[in-house]
């Protein structure tokens, strides 16, 4: 009789793994009964990155892995898998994300990306969500710029994800880490926000990217060797990777309120993170040096979004207590292992309107636009290993308009985004990044048939001079910005 019983429960799961793959197929929802449904979502990217030019490691040659020959530095295909079962107001969702690239194979990876359930409650008779799991919460009206934005600070980044057809950060996107959520609505207007973490996770840089930080460059997983050139010898001294100091993810936690007021929605929030971008220390005696990851950065901020006539407007500003700042490095070690820290004050604020179609854009187009700030209010700790030159506030613009032609032939949908990046004021104390005369200009094509496959070309263009610090010796590598100019293609099947 058990083995009966045995060979029915296979049965039933045979059929419904068959019906979810007819599902899948189809994209449409698979009814489980009882008012259950289940949503299998895959989508495959194959992809390459053709860099233009030749670029040596750094100038004097500490990151071992970070240069590269023209010619092809990505070939990849990634690979996302979702599953959704939903009943009412409750929610399980499952996700699966792999990467093999046979060109940079220290990239390749298979991790499980999302894992929670959620479900309705009532407290005191208003209506409350819980949340439990790996997820991402994100708050603030972050767009084009979500480095600088209150999301950051919420989650770590993923910009390894390759770039897209409109250049830069194009293809970033948040990596989600285990935390419990609610939202639970006070009033018809009135919402409160909370979420505990309880695990930490590192942004995730391509080493090979033309903004990439000099910490993320040389504490990528795969270069676990730096070198100190000697100005008098003919050869470097080499510091090895050693255990640093790594958040656990319980100080990680916040607290929003979300309120909507005639045509306006305003966000107040309060939180505590942790970096995820290392410091480097080093530690000459033993030729070692660690990754050191700042903790207990508090953070108070607030946002708006509202219409304006034919446009959307958001904004966003945070003030934050010591954040982590960009080091200059100091040989042979830091004061303190977690370098340079102060206040900050940090904002953003974006633009987005919708184009009607007209003679030259006969499917109309989607134009965006955010201008990113920060400023330095005083340093809390080390101010001493401030990277030279740095000023206390620095600004950068973003925009990007794109071209849409619906029905170009049947089946088939065309878009043009065209993008410009340009960090136009100061050298930011708080990314290494946006350094005032660079930026990037980028065009791209993305066809699409049915919307599932999509065939993506794009060129970047980037001007200026490179002024990111080399930590944790001093310096910048000072090349031109050009050498980084990149082509990239893509084929994306979404079922």
């Amino acid at each position: 009789m058990q083995r009966d019983r045995r060979q029915q429960i296979a049965k039933l799961v045979h059929a419904a793994a068959l019906a979810l793959i007819g599902s899948a197929a189809t994209a449409e929802p698979l009814d489980l009964g009882d008012g259950a449904e289940a949503r299998w979502t895959n989508s495959v990217r194959l992809g390459g990155l053709y860099q233009l030019n030749s670029l040596p490691p750094t100038q004097s040659g500490y990151c071992v892995n970070c240069g590269y020959e023209q010619g092809f530095s990505q070939g990849r295909v990634d690979w996302q898998s979702e599953l959704a079962l939903s009943r009412g107001d409750s929610l399980a969702h499952l996700s699966l994300d792999a990467r093999r690239d046979w060109v940079e194979s220290n990239a390749n990876y298979l991790e499980l990306f999302e894992a929670y359930g959620q479900t309705g409650l009532s407290l005191f008779g208003r209506p409350l969500t819980l949340a439990v799991g790996r997820q991402n919460v994100i708050w603030g009206e972050a767009l084009l710029n979500p480095v600088n934005a209150i999301a950051g600070a919420q989650a770590p980044i993923d910009s390894s994800n390759g770039r897209g057809s409109v250049g830069y950060q194009a293809a970033s996107r948040f990596l989600p880490v285990a935390q419990l959520s609610l939202t639970w609505q006070l009033a018809d207007h009135l919402a409160f926000s909370f979420y505990q973490q309880g695990e930490w996770r590192r942004s995730r840089v391509d080493p090979h990217d033309a903004y990439a930080g000099a910490a993320d460059s040389l504490g990528a997983d795969a270069n676990d060797v730096i070198a100190y050139p000697l100005q008098r010898y003919p050869y470097r001294l080499y510091y090895y990777r050693a255990e640093g100091a790594k958040p656990d993810g319980w100080d990680q936690f916040g607290a929003a309120l979300k309120f909507h007021v005639a045509d306006a929605d305003l966000g107040l929030y309060a939180l505590s993170f942790d970096a995820k971008s290392p410091t480097i220390a080093l530690a000459p005696a033993d030729r070692s040096y660690s990754l050191n990851y700042a903790k207990a950065i508090g953070l108070i901020g607030a946002s708006v979004s509202l219409p304006v006539e034919e446009n959307s407007l958001a904004g966003e500003i945070s003030a934050r207590h010591r954040m982590p700042l960009v080091s200059g490095g100091v040989f042979p070690a830091y004061e303190s292992d977690f370098g340079p820290r102060g206040d900050t004050l940090q904002g953003q604020i974006s633009l987005t309107r919708a184009i009607a179609p007209q003679t030259l854009l006969p499917g109309g187009a989607s134009w965006s636009t955010e201008l990113a700030a920060n400023h330095l209010i005083g340093f809390t700790d080390d101010g001493a290993a401030l990277a030279p030159g740095r000023t206390r506030t620095a600004a950068s613009l973003r925009t990007v308009l794109t071209a849409q032609f619906y029905q170009l032939w049947p089946r088939f949908d065309l878009s043009l985004p065209f993008s410009l990046g340009y960090n136009f004021f100061g050298l930011s104390p708080v990314l290494a990044e946006m350094n005032r005369g660079t930026g990037d200009l980028g065009i791209g094509a993305n066809l699409s048939l049915d919307q599932r496959w999509t065939l993506s070309l794009g060129f970047t263009h980037y001007f200026g001079g490179d002024k990111i610090p080399e930590t944790p010796f001093g310096g910048v590598y000072g090349g031109a910005m050009s050498q980084w100019d990149e082509v990239t293609a893509s084929l994306t099947w979404a079922w």
